[in-house]
């Protein structure tokens, strides 16, 4: 009998324990995904300057910033996987049980009124698929062991694994009074469980098998570990800087460890005639590895921005050595601990990540992404329980805007990936020197988002005896720098279209003094007061714009608003979300304003507003009608007359 075949139980639990990896097989930057929700996936994880909702906290936490309104979003993940091994032994293109992981995720995110922060909380299926192969040949069989009295070898045996990681990410994000810096932190909770089978029915006692010097002769003793569970905890910071029209982002997460207790392990002990002994079974050594990338996005064209990452992940620190201890077994003739250890070694890896936004409309937009990691497990270590060996991956997604609800979906092809184990050492890799591992995945994406726009603030009562507040009541607050007044539209020579700067290239919000009141043409007593009242509303519209409060923004607008053009009023919202969130600085003059002739119940006012950027300036006159909706002016229509 060859000493290849000589096994030992730590050697055979250190195979084993590459199972806890397969329940991360679906993590395809080795343990990691290359992003979370649908957006980011479909981006090729191109996301760290790009993130502008609320699963940030798990990607960017300054990404959170973009949330203008109070969000809930659910999303969900499926995923799967396919697996294959090939060796020596008689497995030749041995296929994994097929399985399909649904993996979700929760998110809410609000700003905090009165401040600069935006907070959130998000609930993050980090894990959760595993590796099965049934009706395996095992090498103990193969080698011909069962012919021995005593032992337990069946023909083929089976191997499992099965983990899940849920994490909780409290963030807490700022912006600048500008909004050019934005910095956000959270705090990672992490919850993870798991599960493996290595041969279970199998157990083989042999002493003097092997090379006399070898003491012990051969044992291995099948294994079913069950009920392992870790806590951990680690923080995520990260920055977005907009420079011009370009956004550059960075994002560092910490190193979380993980001590796996509470579990049992069925250790087959058949060929010693003590059955299958129950031990107590704790883990360590198999941590989630810290992080560090940085990454940019760039709005080449009104309907094109382009991203790309470079994330380094420290694998060689928290999967180098894995140790199991075992303990209080349940028969007393069993040893009384055993400690296993496990050399991992795996690699550091580099990550590149690109990805495009397409606008063809203003209601939806397509993604496209790619995404390279190299593998961080070493071919000496490779284990048909755990090849996170992808390397490749091509993605794709749409978004849709339908009204306070955003869609996104996303899919992502990891693309087949082969790895082979040369390692001759049965303590290691006791499938034989050339076994092949095989790897390639789908995984689909969707995420719901829900706004919740706030009803505007409170306006005077349109009843002639009720006092007026003054103006600047109603205006956000300015901040030490003075207020920002937004409103960007321009004509369109051609078409004498109403046209926002904003989608033509301008990014800028500016830091002016306060519009001071608009001088009206007074028509005395009642009139008068409703004037003021709508002055005080058109004041209110513009500051919100300006400050890019997107809630208080929308909610000047009456739910019978009707966009120009061919824009539905749910494609109108999202396009003022996403304009609102992009400039980096704008400053916008009112003056001239006056009162037409009422229309009905709607008051009809013009007023000329000059606009300026870093990259446009302009200077219209615009019409607004407005109507009165439980005591509040509300805009209904505007456009350029």
């Amino acid at each position: 009998m060859s000493v290849f075949w000589r096994m030992t139980l730590p050697s055979a639990a250190a195979a084993a324990l590459l199972l806890f990896g397969g329940g991360e097989v679906e993590a395809t930057n080795g343990m990691n995904m290359i992003g979370y929700g649908a957006v980011s996936p479909a981006m090729g994880g191109a996301d760290l300057a790009m993130v502008d909702n609320a699963t940030a906290m798990n990607i960017n936490p300054a990404g959170l910033c973009a949330c203008a309104a109070p969000e809930f979003g659910f999303g969900f993940r499926l995923l799967a996987s396919r697996l294959q091994h090939r060796d020596s032994l008689g497995n030749g293109a041995h296929d994994g049980e097929d399985q399909l992981f649904p993996l979700p995720l929760l998110t809410y995110a609000a700003p905090i009124d009165g401040t600069r922060l935006t907070f959130g909380f998000g609930l993050f299926s980090q894990g959760g698929m595993g590796a099965e192969f049934n009706d395996l040949h095992t090498p103990f069989a193969a080698a011909g062991l069962g012919a021995y009295p005593g032992q337990s070898v069946p023909e083929r045996d089976d191997i499992f694994s099965d983990l899940r990681y849920i994490k909780a990410a409290p963030t807490l994000a700022w912006r600048s009074p500008q909004g050019k810096l934005k910095l956000g932190a959270s705090l990672q909770f992490g919850y993870v469980q798991a599960a493996m089978k290595y041969f279970p029915h199998t157990s083989v006692y042999l002493p003097g098998i092997g090379d006399e010097a070898q003491a012990g002769g051969m044992t291995f003793a099948g294994m079913d570990l069950d009920g392992l569970a870790a806590f951990g905890y680690g923080a995520r910071c990260g920055f977005q800087y907009h420079l011009g029209e370009v956004t550059i982002g960075g994002a560092y997460l910490s190193e979380t460890e993980l001590d796996f207790r509470d579990g049992s392990m069925r250790l087959n002990l058949s060929a010693f005639e003590l059955g299958k002994v129950k031990y107590d079974a704790r883990m360590t050594g198999m941590n989630w590895p810290r992080q560090a990338g940085v990454g940019i996005s760039w709005p080449a064209f009104p309907w094109l921005r382009l991203a790309a990452d470079l994330d380094w992940i420290d694998w060689s620190s928290a999967m180098k050595t894995v140790k199991i201890r075992l303990k209080e077994p349940n028969h007393p003739a069993a040893p009384p601990t055993q400690e296993i250890v496990i050399p991992m070694n795996w690699k550091d890896q580099w990550v590149y990540a690109l990805g495009l936004e397409v606008r063809p409309a203003s209601d939806w937009v397509l993604r496209l992404g790619y995404n390279h990691g190299n593998s961080p497990v070493p071919d000496d270590t490779l284990s048909p329980l755990f090849p996170a060996i992808v390397e490749d991956h091509l993605t794709a997604g749409i978004g849709l805007a339908l009204g306070k609800w955003q869609v996104d979906l996303g899919v992502e092809w990891g693309l087949p990936a082969r790895q082979k184990n040369r390692n001759p050492d049965p303590q290691v890799n006791p499938f034989g020197a050339g076994t092949q591992e095989r790897h390639s995945q789908i995984t689909t994406h969707l995420m719901l988002r829900r706004y919740f726009w706030p009803a505007p603030a409170p306006l005077p009562s349109p009843l002639p005896g009720n006092p007026v507040e003054e103006p600047s009541a109603l205006l956000p607050d300015p901040g030490p720098e003075g207020a920002i007044l937004t409103v960007a539209i321009a004509r369109s020579e051609e078409e004498g279209a109403t046209i926002d700067p904003v989608a033509a290239g301008a990014t800028a919000p500016a830091v002016v003094a306060a519009t001071p009141a608009l001088p009206i043409p007074r028509g005395g007593g009642a009139v008068a007061r409703l004037e003021e009242q709508i002055e005080q509303v058109l004041q209110q519209w513009a500051g919100s714009w300006s400050s890019q409060h997107l809630a208080a923004y929308l909610a000047c607008y009456s739910e019978r608003f009707r966009p120009a053009g061919n824009l539905t009023p749910s494609a109108w919202r999202e396009q003022r979300r996403q304009r609102l969130a992009q400039p980096e600085w704008i400053e916008v003059t009112l003056k001239e304003l006056r009162f037409l002739p009422w229309q009905g119940e709607a008051a009809r006012v013009e007023v000329v507003q000059e606009y300026r950027s870093s990259h446009y300036h302009d200077q219209v006159r615009k019409r607004l009608d407005l109507v009165q909706e439980n005591g509040r002016w509300r805009i209904v229509a505007e456009y350029v007359p």
